[in-house]
């Protein structure tokens, strides 16, 4: 894998089992996406969120924001919290608001 930001990382496999590769940039605004809309779906603050992962108001808003991306720690921290995989998350972040929603229901529910 390479480390540039818009060279390729990591592979995802979506929903209908096919891979594809995505740059840094890529995961970083993926990761961002998902995040929000992980908390608009649960209806959580960032207050509950910062409390529930550990993780700092101002860190959590600079991920949500896309500004930064969480470390492998930290990204799991949020996995943990909203009781989704890692890989899910992710893949979640490349779909638009539909699939979102969509994946978000079948692996966590309401």
């Amino acid at each position: 894998m390479h480390n540039n930001n818009d060279m390729p990382i990591m592979k995802l496999t979506d929903e209908n089992g096919e891979e594809f590769i995505v740059s840094e940039e890529q995961v970083k605004i993926a990761f961002a996406n998902c995040l929000k809309e992980l908390r608009r779906y649960k209806g959580y603050t960032l207050k509950q969120v910062a409390d529930g992962t550990g993780i700092p108001i101002a860190t959590v808003q600079r991920y949500e924001s896309g500004e930064n991306i969480p470390s492998v720690v930290q990204a799991f921290k949020f996995s943990n919290f909203y009781k989704i995989d890692i890989n899910d998350m992710f893949l979640a972040g490349h779909l638009d608001e539909y699939g979102r929603e969509k994946i978000l229901e079948e692996r966590i529910g309401k």
